[in-house]
């Protein structure tokens, strides 16, 4: 199975976790499977963030994304999530 792949690749396997994530998600949106996955999206309001991808739970289907969910945060949580946000959205005007 697995391991044996990857003991005989002789690399580690977060090579092949980027791809399996991608066709979990392709398959999603070809198949219409309304499937809940992580999946970085542009907020619009949720958690109190806007204009910034980020990762959040969605619903994947015909489309692409057809459902945003927000998560409940305890008030650090949310704090440190809006906190990644800023610094994120600060870092991005330094490129532009």
């Amino acid at each position: 199975g697995w391991a044996e792949i990857y003991e005989l690749m002789g690399v580690g396997s977060a090579f092949y976790a980027p791809s399996a994530g991608t066709i979990a998600m392709v398959t999603a949106i070809l198949l219409d499977q309304r499937r809940l996955m992580p999946c970085s999206t542009l907020h619009q309001g949720e958690y109190g963030i806007e204009g910034v991808f980020s990762g959040t739970v969605v619903q994947l289907g015909e489309g692409g994304i057809q459902r945003t969910f927000e998560l409940e945060l305890s008030d650090e949580e949310r704090e440190r999530v809006v906190a990644a946000a800023e610094a994120t959205k600060g870092l991005v005007a330094q490129l532009d």
